[in-house]
């Protein structure tokens, strides 16, 4: 496993990088305490793994995930961080973290948590995890509608402009088959046009 660190903790920094380079299955490319340094080394050598610390002094730790994930899409990250807040633990995951583990876990458990995470798992520190189906569980009730899965998708693509002939190509459907939805939609929801429906799906979060 090729892994990068970017800890502007420079104690933290230093412990990890003894850790990992006692480890012979692990090869440490890179160990940085800023996230512009790491970002030009990632321009340069990707590794397998990114160990992104989320609270850093340059950049934010979300931000520096999806810049790293445009210059490898591939690339696996694991936040590691203290924050457990839900706003904090969705931005990340949303920007393209696959692991979300908490400073503090024991360093067996952390190279475990990123070898799973190369096995295609996606490891959690157990509070993080109840956090996020907790904000699963939530819009799963708030999602609730009137309307069926495929009302709510051709609204969805209303909502980003689509045209009726675009729709009905992107979802394999005819337009006059996307009319019918429309017409389904406006019942349903009990409005009048498309601008009245988006707006109302919106309150009701089901886009």
């Amino acid at each position: 496993m090729r892994i990068t660190i970017i800890e502007d903790d420079l104690n933290i920094l230093k412990l990890h990088k003894l850790y990992f380079e006692k480890h012979e299955d692990i090869d440490l490319i890179g160990a940085f305490p800023s996230a512009n340094e790491a970002l030009t080394a990632l321009s340069i050598d990707t590794p397998d793994v990114l160990l992104v610390d989320i609270d850093l002094a340059d950049m934010s730790g979300v931000e520096l995930i999806e810049k790293a994930k445009k210059i490898s899409p591939p690339l696996e990250i694991m936040a590691y961080t203290g924050y457990e807040d839900k706003k904090t633990v969705l931005s990340v995951i949303k920007a393209g973290a696959t692991g979300y583990i908490l400073k503090g876990t024991p360093p067996g458990e952390l190279v475990a948590a990123l070898h799973s995470m190369l096995e295609g798992d996606v490891p959690m520190s157990p509070s993080v995890a109840k956090t996020f189906l907790s904000e699963f569980r939530e819009k799963k009730v708030t999602r609730a509608t009137p309307l069926s899965e495929r009302e709510v998708q051709v609204l969805m693509e209303m909502e980003k402009g689509s045209s009726y002939k675009g729709i009905a190509e992107i979802l394999f459907i005819r337009p006059h088959t996307v009319r019918t939805h429309m017409k389904n939609i406006y019942k349903k929801l009990k409005v009048r046009n498309k601008q009245e429906a988006i707006l109302k799906a919106r309150k009701a979060s089901i886009i």
